[in-house]
């Protein structure tokens, strides 16, 4: 699923340089339903792979970039 999200986000135009492939992981997935003042009703995530993280693979871009960089774990 990872390798299809980042194909159809660069097919788009969207940057894909924050999302980290991790071989044999499960892309995070989170699902909500929200009221209609947007209020969380339920939900269900599953993020187990933001454990197999090492401290390098994440960073947080320099204060003089024009971007904030957000990385997202995606399965191989």
């Amino acid at each position: 699923m990872g390798g299809v999200l980042r194909d159809e986000l660069s097919r788009i135009g969207i940057r894909t340089d924050g999302l980290i492939p991790i071989p044999g992981g499960a892309s995070a997935v989170c699902n909500i339903m929200l009221d209609t003042e947007g209020g969380l009703i339920t939900g269900v995530a599953d993020m187990d792979i933001v454990e197999s993280l090492e401290g390098e693979a994440v960073s947080i871009s320099p204060p003089e970039s024009n971007h904030t960089d957000h990385h997202t774990c995606v399965g191989r």
